[in-house]
């Protein structure tokens, strides 16, 4: 079951990739056209697949029937503002079945709602991204959002990091989210310099703004599973037993 999670949460990552990359080549791409609308329909009775085999896994009954939710908003069409919204939350909720799946058995809430704010924050710059792509507002708002919600997620990563050194899961989690946002700002950096330098049509513009727009979802996983793994204590100690590394739906081995 984990490794159908861990695989399904994986194989989302590249509808997203292809349709970054319809999006920075241009309508017309058949190719990546094609690949995505493929590639899209197949994630969706993954998803399914999921749905099925977490009747007999409780932790997993609400984030797969909220990822098949998703996942049928995805394929609604003519909605190209949505598809690109819906997208990193798919991934994230996904990545969430599979945190879910590996850690229920040795953990429990810890009540603190307030830290919630964070991956909820990421709805802003990702909408306002979407809407820079669509030409429905301006740069300024995408980026300046993104600065503030991004710069939180990283002071909150580098805060829990230090508060918490004797929580392993916890200090893994937060060096993914911080590595993220990083990885984040570099590429949205990188691609606004190549288009100050005119560089407009080239592959390199296009590859860099599809990592970029793809990497909101890995970053929106990583900042939920931290969330999630700062909200809860450990039932057993971890010398006991080794429940399984929370991180490996956002592909750290």
């Amino acid at each position: 079951m984990k490794r159908y999670v861990v695989f399904a949460a994986r194989f989302a990552l590249a509808p997203i990739l292809t349709g970054s990359m319809v999006v920075s080549v241009g309508a017309g791409s058949s190719a990546f056209e094609r690949a995505h609308a493929v590639i899209g329909f197949a994630t969706i009775y993954l998803i399914f697949g999921l749905l099925v085999l977490a009747a007999k896994e409780r932790a997993l009954r609400v984030p797969a029937a909220l990822a098949l939710l998703l996942a049928l908003l995805e394929a609604v069409p003519a909605v190209p503002v949505l598809h690109a919204v819906v997208a990193p939350f798919l991934f994230a909720t996904l990545a969430w079945a599979g945190y879910a799946r590996s850690r229920s058995a040795a953990v429990v809430p810890d009540g603190r709602l307030a830290i919630l704010i964070l991956p909820l924050s990421l709805a802003i710059p990702i909408a306002y991204g979407v809407a820079y792509r669509h030409q429905t507002a301006g740069l300024e708002a995408h980026l300046g959002s993104a600065m503030l919600v991004g710069g939180t997620i990283l002071i909150a990563a580098v805060v829990i990091q230090q508060q918490h050194p004797d929580r392993p899961y916890l200090v893994l989690a937060s060096q993914v989210a911080l590595g993220t946002v990083l990885l984040q700002v570099v590429f949205g950096m990188a691609a606004m310099v190549i288009r100050m330098l005119e560089v407009e049509n080239g592959l390199l513009l296009a590859v860099v703004r599809a990592i970029h727009i793809a990497g909101a979802a890995p970053l929106l996983a990583a900042t939920i599973v931290m969330v999630s793994e700062y909200r809860r204590k450990s039932r057993i100690p971890l010398s006991s037993g080794h429940p399984g590394n929370p991180m490996d739906t956002v592909g750290v081995q």
